[in-house]
């Protein structure tokens, strides 16, 4: 009945635009069983923080094999704003990480969220409601110690690998920063620390670590290129490390970076 009325309808409307030369056709794609009051081709809201379009299904399914590991910088330098749209670091990547948690739900995924700084904690299995723990209870504070987190990271991954070794084997490690890492002074320890693991994996697809630049400020190019170009030099038996400045990420969101870091790496380990 209700579709015999809105196909009555629409031929009124249509005969009525013909009369005076407008077309009220519907826009190509438009669902014809629509339900009243759900708007048909209304493009989807866009991350948070960010002018992308929002992701299609089809584009999320591509992280629900990987278990994911955030390391979360919340270090004193993490409280100022640095073109972040009227936030503070720290309170653009809370809506970031938000965004993606809420993202990967429907495909019942948590992520693994560590925040740092001198020291770190550590949450598994998280949630939106975990993820919004967390950040109520942190605040900006302290120096920048990216090993130590790096590390354990490392030991989960292993550990989880080796407890179910006929199971599909992948991990995402996303490292978000905003600047060097300042304890140790020597840089060159995450440079080992990445080294050492890579030679614990068995192919070099199992795990990616992508490094995303937050700040328009960031001043840690050339470190992170270093980690993005030059490990296997350095005797990483595989190359696992990609990064992405904050443009891109302003530009499309942290969600859809890590697809474009999967798909990048996937794309480069296919070439012979």
């Amino acid at each position: 009945m209700l579709k015999a009325k809105r196909q009555k309808l629409s031929a009124l409307l249509a005969a009525a635009g013909a009369a005076i030369g407008l077309s009220c056709a519907p826009p190509a794609g438009a669902a014809e069983d629509a339900p009243p009051n759900v708007s048909v081709g209304v493009p989807p809201v866009s991350p948070a923080g960010s002018s992308a379009p929002c992701l299609t299904p089809a584009r999320e399914k591509i992280l629900e094999p990987y278990n994911i590991e955030l390391i979360v910088d919340v270090s004193g330098s993490m409280s100022d704003e640095d073109g972040t749209g009227g936030l503070s670091k720290f309170e653009w990547c809370h809506r970031q990480v938000r965004d993606l948690v809420k993202r990967l739900a429907p495909y019942n995924k948590t992520v693994t969220l560590t925040t740092f700084n001198n020291l770190f904690s550590t949450r598994e299995n998280c949630g939106l409601s975990d993820v919004e723990q967390v950040y109520a209870n942190t605040m900006p504070a302290g120096l920048t110690d990216l090993v130590d987190p790096l590390n354990a990271s490392f030991a989960r991954i292993k550990a989880a690998f080796e407890s179910n070794p006929n199971a599909e084997k992948r991990a995402l490690i996303v490292v978000i920063t905003d600047g060097l890492p300042n304890i140790p002074r020597d840089t060159g320890e995450v440079n080992r620390a990445i080294v050492a693991f890579t030679q614990s994996l068995g192919a070099n697809d199992q795990v990616l670590i992508t490094f995303l630049q937050v700040g328009d400020t960031f001043d840690g190019q050339s470190f992170h290129k270093t980690l993005d170009n030059h490990l296997v030099t350095e005797g990483a038996a595989f190359d696992i490390v990609n990064t992405q400045t904050f443009a891109q990420l302003k530009a499309k969101g942290i969600t859809e970076a890590l697809i474009d870091s999967i798909e990048h790496a996937n794309s480069s380990a296919k070439k012979p």
